[in-house]
Parts: structure tokens; sequence; C-alpha cells
């Protein structure tokens, strides 16, 4: 973590967000494309990424170590299917995941929604096609 400290949250949610675009835009425009591009930032999250980690808990591998909150009593158990915030910019901007910390290892609903939004869309008979 040299020499910073990270403020900002994980991409995931963004990531996701833009995927849902994708595939609306590709059915309005009429361009395929636009649903392939979709795939990949879905599998972005899922591990398709510089980190070859996984950002769903209990899907794929190399997920990192969960944010655990030392206020919450009981802890908060890793939840299969939940997703995490994801990659973050260090001081250069360079992406970086940081095992436990929490704007890229806690999951909150933003990321989790988005990720299930597209992968209901992609899973979807759209127009555009696959």
């Amino acid at each position: 973590m040299e020499g910073g400290a990270y403020w900002q949250t994980g991409n995931n949610a963004t990531v996701a967000g833009y995927g849902v675009a994708m595939v609306y835009l590709a059915e309005i425009l009429g361009e395929p494309w636009l649903r392939r591009l979709a795939q990949r930032q879905l599998d972005w999250v899922l591990g398709v990424n510089p980190f070859d980690a996984s950002m769903m808990l209990g899907v794929g591998r190399n997920q990192p170590p969960t944010y655990t909150s030392k206020e919450i009593l009981p802890p908060i158990p890793d939840i299969v299917g939940a997703v995490l915030q994801g990659p973050i910019g260090d001081d250069r901007d360079r992406p970086i995941i940081v095992p436990g910390y929490y704007p890229t290892c806690e999951y909150w609903q933003p990321h989790h929604s988005w990720t299930v939004w597209l992968m209901a869309e992609l899973s979807a008979d759209h127009p555009a096609g696959p």
C-alpha cells in the first residue's frame, strides 16, 4: 500500500452497472458486440481480471479475505454469492486489491445488486442476441 490512505470504494458496482447499460444499448442500437462487452464486464467481477480473483464469494477462485468489522458482534459471516466492492486505485491510480480492507473486500448492496442485475440481463433473451 505504497504511501497512502485509500478512500474510494471498489469498482464492481460501476463495472456491472456499465454492463447493464451495454445490454440495453445492444438491444436499442441492434449492436450485438455491446452485449459481448457486457459479458466481459461480468467476467471481470468473476475473476477475469489482472488479479485472477473472483469478487463473488464462493464463485470462482482467489477471493481475497473479506473485511471484518470490529464494531459488529457477532461478526458478519461470509455469504456465498455476495459481491465484494472490488479493486481500487493506489496513489498512482493502478488497480489494487487490499485483502481484508473495507473499500475492496467488504460487501455492499450496490455492488451485489448491479452484478446480479447484469447476470439476469445476460441470461435473458434479448433481441440483440448473444
